[in-house]
C-alpha cells in the first residue's frame, strides 16, 4: 500500500458514497468494502454481438497503444475536468 494510504477505499467515490444519504446506512465504509471490491458487473451479455464486432472492426484500425483517459469528472467538473480544448488537442 502506497505510504500515507492507510485506508484502501480512501480516494474512491463509490467508497465515499456509502451510507450517505440519500443512501440507506449500511455500515462504515470499511465494513462493505472487502464486498464492494469483489463485487463484478457482468455487462458484455448484454451487448449485442453485432456491436462487439463493430467496435472491433473500429478498433482494428487505431493505432497502439490504445490509451483510454477519462477526462470528465462527474462532480465538481469545474476544478477536476480537463478543458474540452485541452482533452481534443492533437499532438499535446
Amino acid at each position: 500500500m502506497h505510504a500515507g494510504h492507510s485506508r484502501p477505499w480512501q480516494g474512491n467515490e463509490p467508497a465515499w458514497n456509502i451510507s450517505l444519504g440519500p443512501l440507506p446506512e449500511i455500515g462504515r465504509r470499511e465494513e462493505p468494502w472487502q464486498e464492494h471490491c469483489q463485487t463484478q458487473v457482468r455487462v458484455l451479455p448484454l451487448v449485442p454481438a453485432e456491436d462487439i464486432r463493430l467496435v472491433q472492426r473500429w478498433l482494428a484500425e487505431v493505432p497502439r497503444p490504445i490509451v483510454l483517459l477519462h477526462t470528465k469528472g462527474n462532480t465538481a467538473q469545474h476544478e477536476r475536468s480537463l478543458p474540452d480544448r485541452l482533452a481534443v488537442a492533437k499532438g499535446a
